[in-house]
């Protein structure tokens, strides 16, 4: 339990440096973060300011369903329910979504050109206008007119730049590529024509006239593309958006989305109106075929009749005859009806055959005509020409949106296929009982005509000629009934489209983000790319930048922690002995007693894994904090590959370590005094072939014996141990490993590294210092921030306490350090 509690613990610790380690980096670059969310705020408002809305043009319309008929089968009644329900909705809504609708209603707007403006960049239209870097697209009002010549080829899709000069001349240019058939065509040129005038060159042919008026002042350069029907009619398919209203309605709602409200709202509404049109005529394609077929039986029996009543006319002129007897005129009443009888009966006959050879043609439905167009009463057979006409309408309707094996295509296949079968059993019947009728007919007539040859030659001629006239007549007079009752069935018809709402500017809304949601999005992007940038930072930083860094990777103990050195000196320990950093070494020299914890323990090998990692630098200042507390310390530069201590000290190396290991010189000859009381120094000396050799001779165990008997501590600076095996072999000697990890710049690998020395007893007694910890840092230590409260000294914190400081801190650091105090 107490184990628990101690992970917990642990654990909440853990996460709230977490957290305050999070909010010191933000604070630390806080004025990264202030530009950045100025240039998003800066940009979010340029965004909102500049740029074009979107708008939204919506139209709404009701397509109702046919019923079925009354006197249908249950077969014709599940079939009609599988293709007129709820799916014909959406066979509707694919076609306003077609092609070829969209191509037509591009044809009929005859949108030849675009046009677009750029305000000009004056002082009045940088607070007024709002597309001063963009061109904006507009559609009514134009300032232009372009003329096209019959015939006259100008390249579509091209954007020619207008900038007017005054309003007489303008410049024109174009810089664009373009695909005309499969090829790249770089089209270029910059030319000065004057208005009113024809411009021509090798890909354009217009004349563009200005309509603005010479007392208004030219504050907009304008750009236009000539467009083609198919082009327009593609983009806006694209941006067309056909759906139900509600899925439990058959209210359809269109939507289109553009940056011209106007020209939208104009495109939305003549699409309504040419799928009406559409939908009307195929509603009433039937009619339509119908009365071609009574105006092509008119025009034969117009002129029948026109000849009738010529000859007729004639003969009775000729011959001063008026009229025919009594007897004649029952006679020819009788022929009359009869021979009208057999005419009607013949032109159903004909139909009937017809029909009967149209069906099951690809063109049938082309040539389909209503029965009762020619005083056919036969119920069931109109009821089954007009079903066929409407399934060859559903079919015609359905292949725009479907595929061939689309199941509801099938079903109307099927369904026609099946009322073809019973429509040609009924034709059968129908042909046969005409057959017989004209039969009978014919035996009347002869019977008749046997009465009519009793009669003398010149009133049988009259009656020949009159029943000719009569009969035309009657024929002329009812197919003229019949074009007439078509005509009114045709002024009568409507599209099965019921308008609810159209388009229009107050149903017109903008969509997008708002100004200030831009401007909102611009000031939180600008605060996320700093803030995404530094967490990637330091998520795949490898250096170590935290107390938690090492404490992760290793068990091994931590002297201490130096702040950065921010003075000039290679020793500020003895040149500010009152300064943070020496306030670092102090607190590493107490620890390092506390380690050197038996008598004769006065060696410490100072190491690093990699250079320039501060060993030289830490080994002149720790001898140096030791030598301050009157302890005599001699500091020794093994480093004889790249040596540095004679550097910092400022002394010679002619001879050191190297001259004496070899033999040339004495302890006494190489043994140096330095500007700090109680510290000596040994220099590398000539940086000799053989290092390592040196080191691991028995004269390198003699000399640090014979120092031991002089000095309190002997302070080895040795090569890193990384590249070279000197440092090993030194260490060997010390009675105290120390580590330079710095910070920022050490790796945590190295870190790895250290622990396989201790693992392996191939070093003793390791310890770590870090080194160069910056005020950017996040303190180390569980219990205090990484910021190490030393960090902020060096400019003259706190100034009359502890240290020697300038003034106190103000504005951000006096909050971080309240911060770190906490």
């Amino acid at each position: 339990m107490q184990h628990n509690d101690h992970n917990n613990t642990a654990n909440s610790q853990e996460e709230e440096i977490n957290l305050r380690k999070i909010l010191y980096i933000g604070l630390n670059n806080w004025l990264l973060f202030a530009f950045c969310g100025l240039v998003g705020l800066a940009g979010g408002y340029g965004v909102s300011r500049f740029s074009q809305p979107n708008y939204q043009v919506t139209s709404t319309i009701f397509v109702p369903q046919k019923s079925s008929g009354a006197g249908k089968g249950l077969e014709d009644i599940f079939m009609s329910q599988l293709t007129n329900s709820k799916s014909e909705v959406f066979n509707q809504i694919e076609i306003l979504k077609s092609f070829n609708l969209n191509q037509q209603v591009a044809q009929n707007l005859n949108w030849r050109t675009s046009w677009f403006k750029k305000n000009k960049l004056t002082v009045s239209n940088l607070f007024k206008a709002r597309n001063l870097f963009s061109w904006k697209a507009f559609y009514r009002n134009v300032p232009f007119q372009i003329i096209e010549k019959n015939g006259a080829n100008n390249q579509s899709g091209v954007r020619l730049y207008v900038y007017p000069i005054d309003h007489q001349k303008y410049e024109l240019s174009a810089d664009e590529e373009v695909i005309v058939d499969g090829s790249k065509l770089l089209i270029s040129f910059n030319s000065v024509a004057n208005f009113g005038e024809n411009f021509k060159n090798d890909y354009f042919d217009f004349t563009l006239v200005s309509n603005q008026k010479e007392t208004e002042e030219i504050e907009s350069d304008y750009s236009f593309v000539f467009n083609e029907a198919n082009d327009i009619a593609q983009a806006y398919q694209l941006n067309l958006k056909v759906d139900l209203n509600d899925k439990q309605s058959e209210i359809i709602k269109m939507q289109l989305l553009g940056k011209e409200p106007g020209r939208s709202i104009d495109y939305l509404n003549e699409l309504t109106d040419v799928f009406m049109l559409n939908k009307m005529n195929i509603q009433t394609e039937t009619q339509k075929k119908s009365l071609k077929f009574i105006d092509s039986q008119l025009i034969g029996i117009t002129d029948s009749l026109r000849n009738a009543s010529s000859k007729f006319s004639k003969f009775r002129s000729e011959n001063q005859i008026i009229d025919v007897g009594e007897q004649g005129k029952q006679i020819m009443t009788s022929l009359l009806a009869i021979e009208t009888d057999k005419n009607k009966n013949q032109l159903q006959l004909d139909y009937f055959n017809n029909l009967y050879d149209y069906i099951g043609r690809s063109d049938g439905v082309k040539q389909l005509v209503s029965p009762s167009v020619i005083g056919i009463q036969d119920a069931s057979l109109n009821s089954m020409v007009l079903s066929l006409s409407e399934l060859y309408s559903r079919r015609q309707v359905l292949s725009f949106s479907a595929k061939e094996n689309n199941p509801a295509l099938l079903m109307i296949d099927k369904e026609i296929a099946q009322l073809n079968a019973r429509l040609k059993e009924n034709l059968k019947n129908l042909i046969a009982n005409a057959e017989s009728l004209n039969q009978s007919l014919d035996t009347q007539k002869a019977r008749i005509n046997l009465e009519l040859n009793l009669l003398p030659k010149k009133e049988q001629e009259l009656i020949n000629y009159q029943r000719r006239y009569d009969l035309a007549n009657t024929i002329y007079t009812f197919m003229l009934q019949k074009r007439s009752e078509m005509d009114i069935a045709l002024a009568g018809a409507t599209a099965e489209v019921q308008i609810i709402d159209k388009a229009c500017l107050e149903t017109t809304v903008p969509v997008g983000l708002s100004n200030s949601v831009k401007i909102l999005m611009g000031l939180l992007l600008g605060l996320f790319l700093p803030g995404l940038y530094l967490v990637l930072f330091n998520f795949f930083n490898n250096s170590i930048d935290s107390q938690e860094d090492i404490e992760r990777h290793t068990n091994l103990p931590v002297l201490g922690n130096v702040i950065h050195n921010h003075s000039l000196s290679n020793t500020p320990i003895h040149d500010n002995p009152r300064s943070g950093i020496a306030e670092s070494y102090r607190a590493i020299r107490t620890n390092l007693q506390f380690m050197l914890n038996c008598t004769d323990c006065k060696t410490v090998a100072i190491h690093s894994i990699n250079p320039g990692e501060g060993k030289s630098f830490s080994s002149a200042n720790l001898a140096t904090i030791l030598a301050m507390n009157n302890k005599k310390v001699v500091l020794i530069g093994l480093d004889m590959r790249k040596p540095s201590t004679h550097k910092i000290f400022e002394v010679h190396s002619k001879r050191g370590l190297s001259t004496y290991l070899s033999g040339q010189d004495t302890l006494e000859e190489i043994l140096m005094k330095t500007s700090v009381d109680n510290l000596s120094l040994i220099t590398a000396g000539p940086i000799p072939p053989n290092p390592a050799e040196l080191i691991d001779k028995p004269e390198m165990t003699q000399l640090l014996k014979k120092l031991g008997e002089k000095f309190d501590y002997i302070i080895l600076d040795n090569a890193p141990v990384s590249l070279v095996t000197d440092g090993l072999l030194a260490g060997r000697h010390a009675d105290l490993n120390v580590f330079i990890l710095r910070y920022a710049v050490t790796k945590k690998d190295s870190i790895k590294y250290i622990n396989q020395l201790a693992d392996n007893k191939i070093l003793n007694n390791i310890a770590l210092i870090v080194n160069d910890i910056h005020g950017s840092g996040f303190g180390y230590g569980r219990n205090y921030y990484y910021n190490y409260k030393y960090s902020y000294y060096h400019k003259g914190y706190y100034k009359g306490y502890y240290y020697e400081e300038d003034e106190e801190p103000t504005g951000i650091r006096k909050i971080l350090n309240k911060l770190r105090n906490k």
